[in-house]
């Protein structure tokens, strides 16, 4: 029998792995919000290289419709994690495994409180893309994908077999993929890119290449990247101590990069909730009982509360 995936939140993550993994072969259902209609008509197209391809999957807009599943991808916006807890169940056979595909920290401690712990694998992404349009998705750059099983004590390192095995599956649909033994070491590293860069774009307005290519901003940038992998080792990440400056080298990627934002900076132009909780709350709580310190990450985070709290008044 063919492996079935669920894609909870197909917006540009979530998206890319569905057409990733429908064109491997692997039977794909996708919860689809707002573009339901289109893509139940027309399917999900991903342009590469600017070569568009169009893939047709298994469309709901009810997770409750949605089949039960071998692997349950989360590819909502950690927002939206409150609907979770009543709908999830309902796609979930005795051997289901749940990957997070969600940026931030602390987030399957929180799913681990209403679905049993070992079905949880934490994934990190260093990939490029956007929804440009209604069910369309651009990839920019790179396509790597990190899995580690999620272990209530922090300080397990074991690679496992369900970790693996979504890895594998995402080699065979052409993906740079890694099974990794420490879920907090590569939640830190993507907090590393996402605490710096998206925050900053909304408050400095700014796409991603105006920032790297000022000197002001990109000084910031590199200042709190520093801070955050400090904050990450010290919090007992294994973060390589040549991680600065494979940070740097993206950074010079992005450079050349035709303008774009992180998506946290087009959820705020929308006026859409922000991932605040996930990404500046929980890592700051985590710094702070483990006794690092990140000011700069800090000042960031209300500057941005502030922004959100008066964005309509």
């Amino acid at each position: 029998m063919t492996k079935s995936y669920a894609i909870i939140g197909t917006g540009a993550i979530g998206g890319f792995c569905a057409v990733k993994l429908q064109q491997a072969g692997f039977d794909v259902h996708c919860l689809v919000n707002r573009d339901y209609d289109h893509v139940k008509e027309n399917g999900l197209m991903l342009i590469e290289d600017n070569q568009p391809n169009t893939v047709h999957v298994h469309v709901y807009n009810d997770m409750k419709k949605m089949p039960k599943c071998d692997v349950v991808l989360i590819t909502l916006k950690s927002t939206a994690n409150h609907i979770l807890k009543n709908s999830l169940p309902n796609v979930l056979h005795e051997k289901t495994i749940v990957g997070i595909v969600q940026n931030g920290i602390g987030i399957e401690a929180e799913i681990a409180e209403f679905i049993p712990s070992e079905k949880i694998i934490g994934a990190s992404n260093l990939l490029k893309v956007t929804k440009s349009s209604p069910g369309v998705i651009k990839h920019f750059g790179w396509d790597l994908f990190e899995w580690a099983q999620y272990y209530p004590d922090e300080s397990h390192k074991e690679i496992s077999v369900d970790a693996q095995a979504i890895s594998d599956d995402f080699s065979r649909a052409g993906l740079n993929s890694v099974a990794m033994p420490h879920l907090p070491t590569i939640r830190w590293k993507k907090l590393a890119a996402n605490i710096p860069i998206s925050g900053l774009a909304i408050v400095l307005d700014a796409y991603t290449n105006e920032m790297i290519n000022h000197p002001a901003s990109f000084e910031i940038l590199k200042r709190m990247t520093q801070e955050v992998i400090t904050a990450g080792k010290q919090c007992g990440a294994d973060i390589p101590d040549d991680f600065y400056d494979f940070r740097l080298a993206a950074f010079e990627k992005m450079r050349k990069m035709e303008k774009n934002n992180f998506s946290m900076k087009d959820d705020f132009d929308a006026g859409n909730p922000l991932e605040l909780h996930a990404i500046y709350e929980n890592s700051l709580q985590t710094a702070q009982r483990n006794g690092a310190h990140m000011p700069l990450t800090e000042m960031l985070y209300l500057q941005l509360r502030y922004l959100v709290e008066t964005q309509n008044s």
